[in-house]
Formats: C-alpha cells, structure tokens, sequence
C-alpha cells in the first residue's frame, strides 16, 4: 500500500507488473484494484502467464522434494530462478510497450535522492550533483533525470544504486516530533514515517547488494532473455558494468545521485513473508542497527497528499501497516 503512493509519486511509477506467488495466502488484487482509475496502470501475472508449463510442472516436484527433505538451499535457488524468469519476461514485457527506464526493486525498499548528510563517508569527495538535489515530492526523479545532462542515465543503460537497511528500532517521541507528523495518518502505519535509523552508509555490512534500473528500449532483446539474467541486483554482467562488491564502497556511495532504503519493517510484518533466510535470530541482528538516522524519506506523504487530496490519499493508503494472513510473499 505505501510502497504504491511512495513510488506513484517519486518516480512517478506510471506501469508496474505483479507477479503472484503461488504460495500467498491472501492477494494483492483488492489494494491493486484502488488504483483502477488512477494513472498507474497495474498487470498482475500468475506464473501461468510468465513460466513455461513444463517449468512450472518441474519446479513443483523440486519444491516438495527439498519442502520433504529441509533443504533450504534449494528452496532459496527455486526462488532465484523464478525470479530471473520475471525479471527477464518483465523488461521484455515493458520493451514491448516502448517503455524506457524500469526499476528493479522489491516491495520493502524505497527509491530516494542521496542527499549529503554530515555522516556521510569521508574517504571521498562526494557528487557536485548531490549538493542541489531536490527534496523527495518536490520534482519526480524522471524530470530530474531528463532535465540533468551530466547524471550517469546518459553514459550507462544500466545504473546501480546503493542500498541502505534500516532496522526497526522506534525512535523516541522527540525524533518522530523532528519527522513531522500528519493529521489523519499514523506515522506508525508507514515504514518511511516511523523508522529512521539505519546501518552504515557506503559499507557492506547489512546493507546487502545494490539494485537496479536499466533503460529496456535501449537493450538487445537477445540480452534480456532468461538465459542471460544474472540477479536482480545486476540484470546482466553486458549491460550493467558496475561490480557488485565495488557498489557497496564509500566511493560508490559518495558518487550515487540516488539510493534505495530498505526497510526491515516489524517483526509481524518480516514474519509474513515466505523466505528460508528469515528467522527470528537474523530480525534482532539487523533490527538493532543503528548508525545514524535519515528523514529523506519522510516528506513524501504531504506531497502525496497535495497530488492526490486528503480523501483520495486515505482511500489508497486505508489499511497500510496491517498484517495480512500467514506467510506470504508477493514478488515485484
């Protein structure tokens, strides 16, 4: 629900594809379906409509083989795998359509401007772009990329961003005061209002690799075949060149116009969803980071609100930070 309103306003996401899990215990549509008549067009897709049948049918005997035997490994490179599929059919989908840029994130993680912050690492000079960037809601990242001669877009079909975790430590009432707050939404609904520390910036660490977009009407479509797809966060070694460990250095940091938060979000929310990496153990870890804290995010919903008008934000955003059935993982 947030990750939709964030994005419909930031980017602005104007064409998304949803893939279903076949393992989701509730489904997307009826939030989906909030935004019928709206500008943002939505196309959900089983895995009938992406995955070969034959695929399909073999991938269901491996799952509850290694489901029987506890094999975790496997259960995670089945995951990949489906993932590779979509994000191949996905950009071929959207070249078809004459679409440019499409981003290759997940639902819990937020596309936002780098702005320079004094925690910043220090080893290098950071972007002269970076000094007048604008506030998140103030001008949509396509006109900021369409109006900037000098961003990497005009160099690179593919573009890496840096990634920055943030835990789920809540901040103190004098903290959420500095955020701001708005009247008829509880900042403790949204992830982007309600958590504000992260790790450190420019370093592995639990931040994790950096994700993508690339530019799909100026790719081969024989570079975008299943076959070819390396990971989400570098489609390809031919089209992005940036090497992943490289992108988790304070250079690359220093250097990115744009970053991606990811959220941890609360235990019920992490708990939700169907990944044999996930544990309890893994949540404390990673939920007590606590580096620094960050509001780039936070101004979104009042601009969200100005674009859209009070009634209408409530009516997409009604039910945001509510826990849905069991397990469940919807891949975007």
């Amino acid at each position: 629900i947030e990750w939709l309103a964030y994005h419909h306003l930031v980017l602005p996401l104007r064409h998304l594809v949803v893939a279903i899990d076949p393992d989701s215990l509730t489904s997307p549509e009826p939030i989906l379906n909030r935004w019928d008549d709206s500008d943002l067009e939505i196309v959900v897709w089983n895995d009938e409509d992406y995955l070969k049948q034959d695929h399909i049918v073999t991938r269901m005997g491996r799952k509850i083989q290694a489901i029987e035997s506890g094999n975790s490994t496997e259960l995670g490179e089945l995951h990949l795998e489906r993932q590779r599929v979509f994000i191949s059919k996905c950009s071929a989908y959207h070249k078809e359509k004459d679409r440019s840029w499409v981003l290759l994130i997940d639902s819990d993680e937020y596309m936002v401007y780098n702005h320079i912050h004094d925690m910043d690492p220090q080893l290098h000079p950071p972007n002269p772009l970076r000094k007048d960037l604008p506030e998140i809601g103030e001008k949509t990242m396509m006109d900021y990329m369409n109006e900037n001669e000098k961003g990497p877009w005009h160099e690179s079909d593919c573009i890496g961003f840096v990634r920055i975790l943030f835990g789920a430590r809540d901040v103190s009432e004098k903290e959420l005061a500095k955020a701001g707050s708005i009247s008829d939404f509880n900042s403790q609904h949204f992830d982007t209002l309600r958590y504000f520390q992260h790790d450190v910036l420019g370093a592995p660490s639990h931040n994790g690799h950096y994700k993508s977009m690339w530019n799909v009407a100026e790719l081969k479509k024989s570079s975008i075949k299943p076959s070819k797809i390396n990971s989400i966060h570098r489609p390809t070694f031919s089209d992005c060149q940036d090497d992943v460990r490289e992108m988790n250095s304070p250079g690359a940091y220093q250097r990115s116009l744009f970053r991606i938060h990811h959220y941890l979000g609360s235990w019920d929310a992490y708990n939700t969803r169907i990944d044999s990496r996930r544990d309890r153990f893994i949540f404390d870890v990673k939920g007590n980071v606590s580096y620094g804290t960050n509001y780039d995010a936070q101004p979104w919903l009042k601009h969200f609100i100005r674009l859209v008008g009070n009634t209408k934000a409530q009516e997409l955003l009604a039910g945001s930070g509510e826990i849905r059935g069991g397990k469940n993982r919807d891949d975007r």
